[in-house]
């Protein structure tokens, strides 16, 4: 398929798109603006956008309201998956020290902000 690739996207229209831990690396408030408005243009009707991001309670960062800013995307189901997230990251083996920081894994920043309820996923 070539959508999303500039080619032949105009025509291109999709069911479900899948979104992971992507949003939270958007750099303005306007580039989520523009992912929520391209998500609602090349769905078929009543496609679905199934979301997983982390974000901050404080208001910093991008939540589930900057995606339904647009009027275009309703939220159908909300899940806080902060629990699971958080006991997936605490079973990781010690090998994987490379990738603790960018995961999150225990004693990262990541981790104490959503075990301290200041973010969630």
């Amino acid at each position: 398929m070539n959508c999303g690739r500039g080619a032949g996207a105009a025509w291109c229209s999709i069911d479900i798109i899948l979104c992971a831990e992507a949003t939270h690396a958007f750099d303005e408030p306007i580039s989520i603006t523009r992912f929520a408005n391209e998500v609602a243009r090349i769905f078929h009707p009543n496609g679905y956008l199934l979301w997983c991001d982390f974000c901050y309670m404080n208001g910093s960062g991008i939540s589930t309201y900057d995606l339904i800013e647009n009027d275009e995307l309703i939220i159908e189901e909300k899940i806080n998956i902060t629990r699971n997230v958080l006991h997936a990251l605490d079973i990781q083996p010690e090998e994987q020290e490379y990738f603790r920081l960018f995961a999150g894994f225990y004693g990262t920043q990541i981790y104490e902000d959503m075990s301290q309820r200041r973010s969630q996923y």
